[in-house]
């Protein structure tokens, strides 16, 4: 009891002594939290959906190495994390996901709003992105995050969205998109090692031909070859 009573004097104390600093101090403090937490009450709410993957950069170990498709896991994370599979994945999600990546913005380019202010301060047209330009700075800079799990090959996707279902649509088509390029490409290395082989082979029959036929033109220059007959002969037995 002691000590709060203690406690409560040396409040009253500083109070009455710092009063103005205490109240400028409050008075700061209001006027910083307040817009921040009107600002914070404005946004959207935010739905997180994770997603794990395994990148494998060689399955298992095939008959002919040197012609099955090979991707070290940095060229795959630097695919999954393109503008490309970006853009596809925007072509591919449904008209409501990408209408919510347009109207709520968790990101904000701060560059475009300075360069904006200058070109209108010499008066010139500001620049303004199409919304299909904008919905993919959106995915790419706020709703969507990759976390490698080491070189496991194992990959953490967090796709964010102001809807639960937008959400899920970014982390699935992502998957998506990115099965679908991964098809393409083994299907391309699979054309390309054909026709490799293809052309061995072809290159391998034209060799054989030119022998053959070196082979013909020589016996026909020597007048071909005469097979020695086996001298048989009769010993007598001792």
């Amino acid at each position: 009891m002691d000590i709060v009573s203690t406690l409560k004097q040396v409040a009253e104390s500083l109070f009455v002594r710092r009063k103005k600093w205490i109240l400028l101090t409050v008075i700061g403090a209001l006027a910083v939290l307040l817009p921040v937490a009107y600002l914070i009450s404005r946004e959207p709410p935010r739905y997180q959906t994770t997603a794990i993957i395994f990148l494998e950069s060689q399955a298992g170990t095939p008959l002919f190495a040197e012609f099955s498709p090979f991707r070290p896991l940095s060229v795959q994370l630097a695919i999954l994390q393109s503008r490309a599979l970006a853009q596809s994945v925007i072509e591919a999600l449904p008209r409501a996901s990408v209408q919510d990546l347009i109207a709520n913005p968790y990101g904000h380019d701060y560059r475009v709003d300075i360069q904006n202010w200058f070109r209108r301060f010499r008066g010139e047209t500001p620049i303004v992105d199409s919304p299909e330009v904008r919905a993919l700075e959106e995915l790419r800079a706020a709703r969507v995050a990759f976390y490698p799990q080491g070189p496991s090959g194992i990959v953490q996707i967090r796709a964010e969205a102001s809807n639960a279902r937008v959400a899920l649509d970014i982390a699935n088509t992502y998957i998506e998109v990115l099965l679908a390029r991964t098809r393409s490409f083994n299907v391309d290395d699979a054309k390309s090692t054909r026709e490799y082989l293809s052309q061995q082979g072809a290159q391998v029959g034209e060799a054989l031909q030119t022998s053959e036929k070196s082979f013909q033109e020589f016996t026909l220059a020597k007048g071909g070859i005469k097979v020695p007959r086996i001298a048989s002969a009769t010993w007598p037995v001792v």
